[in-house]
């Protein structure tokens, strides 16, 4: 098998992986899985909102999840570790999954959308931009697509990469609608972005140094006052 090969399998396990832990988890806030394949066994990552629904009454649904694991992707002693989200409403994927549920009970989807750009430029965002694609205005429509946006976002160049995006899908009786999220976080630093410093204010003030009278100074006010007594002299007489 050519190593192009074995990347397109690693690829399509990790996504049925994936897939089958999203399907068993249900609605707990899934953002993100990572896997560390060791020696001796295989660690799995899960970042959710609400572990203790991923863990379950003293770890009966983790370690269920652990037992399909091995048997149907055949994985060596897979290790579950399940991490929360600090921050819930700068994560894409949960504020794009809380989007589908609500559309899916049958909200209003502009309402929806207002609330969830408001609610992520809340908690300290920098930029966020919501898609609405598909029949989104009910049965019998066209489809169209509807940006909500609010703040700074990047579309291009390197700091693309440091947009947090994620696509869902919510199925409805017209059709499918999909749901893109993208987010700025607040502790982002841009390559392009320039900050002036201010410079520190110098003591520009010059020390005052006394000085001393020379001897022409001297004589002259010697006979400036010998001058104006003769004066006063003469006006008394």
């Amino acid at each position: 098998m050519s190593v192009k090969k074995i990347f397109v399998e690693k690829g399509k396990t990790r996504m049925f992986i994936e897939r089958y832990i999203i399907g068993a988890l249900g609605k707990v806030g899934y953002s993100r899985m990572e896997i560390h394949k060791g020696p001796l066994s295989t660690r799995i990552i899960l970042n959710v909102e609400k572990p203790p629904l991923v863990i379950g009454h003293a770890g009966s649904k983790i370690n269920q999840l652990t037992e399909d694991l091995k048997e149907k992707f055949k994985m060596d002693d897979p290790r579950i570790d399940v991490q929360g989200i600090k921050e819930p409403y700068l994560d894409a994927r949960i504020m794009a999954e809380e989007i589908t549920d609500c559309i899916e009970r049958g909200d209003k989807y502009r309402m929806i959308a207002h609330r969830a750009v408001d609610a992520v430029m809340a908690h300290g965002a920098l930029g966020v931009e919501i898609n609405l694609s598909g029949k989104i205005k009910g049965k019998g429509e066209r489809g169209s697509t509807e940006k909500f946006r609010k703040g700074y976002m990047k579309k291009t160049g390197f700091p693309l990469t440091m947009v947090r995006h994620a696509n869902v899908q919510a199925r409805l009786k017209q059709g499918v609608i999909g749901i893109s999220v993208d987010i700025l976080p607040p502790d982002l630093k841009f390559p392009d972005k320039i900050t002036l410093k201010t410079p520190p204010k110098k003591n520009t003030s010059v020390p005052t140094v006394p000085v001393q009278p020379t001897k022409e100074t001297v004589v002259r006010e010697v006979v400036k006052e010998d001058v104006k007594k003769e004066v006063m002299t003469d006006n008394k007489k």
